[in-house]
């Protein structure tokens, strides 16, 4: 699995199998909109997996007034409260969007900003987190209050009994994805394909929405999966 950043470095180091269509036949089931997109055209090395964006994750309990721009993070009413999921894109991304620049800048004066920004919020860190029950745990049970994350992180509060709130803040978003990708020196490449193509099925796509609630490329899912993710806006 692939973050679409990873995916044209990984391309250009010949890291990655190209793949062969004539067995990744369910790719048909995926969105134009996700194809043949700027970091490997023609997807010749990599398939859309699932997509979205980048929010502050709420704790209403434990702010004092409604969360609605990246600024607010680095709030002081927030210091040792702010967890962060790992990510350097991601947070240099949002970092220099409440800046107002684009969030792939390459201009090194904004990115020097960015990274001035960003050791300005050191005293509100309280973790870096790899999973959304980690960001539910902080945010509950912890001394957490809001966090840089996913959708995913609300879902996953819901099901354990909280009510989050997901903002996406006014500044803009990042948008990302991930992808399936086979090394290069696999000894399992047609099998592996075997394996993308099963999970690019339509019913096996909804299985994974409904476990992981992120959004899916795949046009063939939505009809299967229950009418309140169907209609969710997030």
């Amino acid at each position: 699995m692939l973050n679409n950043e990873y995916v044209a470095v990984a391309i250009q180091e010949e890291r990655l199998a190209r793949l062969d269509y004539s067995v990744i036949t369910n790719f048909r089931n995926i969105s134009p909109n996700f194809r043949d997109l700027a970091y490997d055209p023609q997807n010749r090395f990599s398939v859309p997996y699932n997509w979205g964006t980048l929010g502050i994750v709420v704790n209403p309990e434990k702010v004092s007034r409604p969360i609605t721009k990246w600024a607010d993070l680095w709030d002081t009413e927030f210091i040792g409260k702010v967890v962060i999921w790992n990510g350097i894109r991601m947070t240099v991304g949002m970092t220099l969007k409440m800046l107002g620049y684009d969030a792939n800048s390459t201009n090194f004066d904004e990115l020097a900003q960015a990274e001035r920004k960003l050791m300005e919020l050191k005293p509100s860190v309280l973790a870096f987190v790899a999973t959304s029950v980690d960001v539910v745990q902080l945010l509950t049970e912890g001394d957490g209050a809001i966090a840089l994350g996913y959708v995913g992180d609300l879902f996953t509060a819901q099901d354990a009994g909280f009510t989050f709130e997901y903002i996406i803040p006014e500044e803009g978003t990042v948008l990302w994805g991930d992808n399936f990708a086979i090394p290069a020196n696999s000894p399992n490449i047609y099998t592996a394909q075997v394996f993308i193509n099963y999970l690019l099925r339509p019913d096996i796509g909804a299985k994974i929405l409904e476990y992981n609630y992120y959004s899916t490329p795949n046009e063939g899912v939505s009809q299967l999966v229950a009418e309140e993710l169907r209609n969710n806006p997030l």
